[in-house]
């Protein structure tokens, strides 16, 4: 059975893009070699990422450079099929790999699911994971947090009237500057 990981770097303020969608501080060195990315990237089996963050294009790049981007997750380190959760009906798949699907994030889930078997789901992008969240369908979550303060963007988890949720430490480790936070969503 697949495990789900919302995996994303934050700042220390708690935002995974700065104003304007800006992701500048994930190329400041802080950012380097990390043994516990490459363990998650080792056992992921399917990714499920939101359709905003699918199709995300940072300021100042060209279409070629966001095609390249969003096909291929961690720098290329890692292959496999994508699900796409939108409300787009129309879109259409970027490639054999990427999987639309318009439905709810439990239908969405089970595709990515299934696909990945025994190994990991990685969820990219703050409302999926707040949907699974709500969806008690989050396993686990995954920071990296970057010595850095933006002041505004979009949040790790952002749920108007709160949302209270008990983690359990899973690992807490350093890479460079990086924090790296893995935490179990308690049951």
């Amino acid at each position: 059975m697949a495990t789900s990981i919302y995996h994303a770097t934050a700042t220390l303020d708690g935002y995974i893009t700065g104003p304007d969608e800006q992701m500048s501080f994930l190329l400041e060195p802080a950012m380097g070699e990390n043994a516990v990315v490459d363990r998650v990237i080792s056992n992921i089996g399917a990714m499920l990422v939101g359709g905003r963050t699918a199709h995300w294009q940072p300021p100042d790049t060209q279409p070629a450079e966001v095609d390249e981007l969003t096909s291929k997750p961690y720098g290329g380190a890692w292959e496999g099929p994508i699900v796409i959760h939108t409300h787009d009906p129309d879109e259409v798949p970027a490639s054999e790999d990427h999987v639309h699907v318009t439905g709810t994030v439990e239908e969405a889930y089970a595709v990515a699911a299934e696909a990945a078997g025994d190994r990991y789901v990685v969820v990219l992008g703050a409302v999926t994971s707040r949907r699974l969240l709500e969806a008690g369908l989050l396993d686990e979550v995954l920071l990296h947090v970057v010595p850095r303060f933006v002041g505004d963007g979009t949040r790790v988890l952002e749920t108007p009237g709160g949302l209270p949720v008990a983690l359990e430490w899973i690992d807490r480790s350093t890479s460079g500057e990086m924090q790296n936070l893995w935490a179990r969503v308690a049951r």
